[in-house]
């Protein structure tokens, strides 16, 4: 779900949304588990099923499709690896949008932390850099957005807790914009559950 708020002076002129925003589906996720490291990778895609209309200028949903590609993992150190530091780079290709030749330039994001385990409980620091690496692009771009690239990082804290009797994790996280450039400031709050279905290990990992 999303929900976006703008207040300023004048109230009509201020505005309070909320609803579910693009559905990302992720059909490919690959990892490699070591000894005091996990390495995975993945693609995923955003369907643009939440709100969106070019006429507004504040959307639930972008109205494009996107690709992403990432890469990343997390090193784990002290007895019983109790400390961990991960990081996830990611690669976003955008569509172009609906009703509108607009096409959004491709951005790069890292996504990271770092953290302590407390018994059932993992709680850290998260943190994310964002970069666009390509001008938007289009015939009906406003001149005012030519050139203009997005970059954004934003910082907060991160709580997870592992739930045995359903083999999952869940996961809460909050993070604020500490300096943005070319798009509102605002704050990300992440509520998630991860079940595991399955595991299969190598005959050399049952051994």
């Amino acid at each position: 779900t999303v929900r976006i708020r703008e207040r300023i002076s004048v109230p009509e002129a201020s505005l309070d949304r909320f609803g579910f925003g693009d559905l990302c589906v992720q059909p490919v996720r690959i990892g490699w588990k070591k000894a005091r490291a996990d390495i995975v990778a993945g693609y995923a895609f955003y369907a643009p099923t939440g709100l969106y209309s070019p006429r507004e200028g504040v959307n639930l949903g972008k109205g494009e499709w996107s690709h992403q590609f990432s890469l990343g993992g997390a090193a784990y150190f002290g007895a019983r690896k109790s400390w961990n530091i991960s990081a996830l780079s990611s690669y976003n290709l955008n569509q172009r949008k609906r009703e509108v030749d607009i096409t959004r330039g491709d951005t790069v994001q890292i996504q990271g932390g770092a953290g302590k385990r407390l018994g059932l409980f993992d709680v850290g620091l998260a943190g994310y850099g964002l970069w666009q690496v390509r001008d938007d692009r289009g015939a009906d771009l406003p001149d005012s957005l030519r050139g203009a690239r997005t970059r954004a990082f934003g910082l907060g804290p991160e709580v997870n807790m592992t739930v045995p009797r359903i083999r999952g994790r869940i996961t809460v996280r909050y993070c604020h914009d500490i300096a943005v450039r070319a798009r509102p400031s605002g704050q990300i709050l992440v509520i998630g559950l991860t079940i595991r279905a399955a595991r299969w290990d190598s005959p050399r990992q049952r051994d």
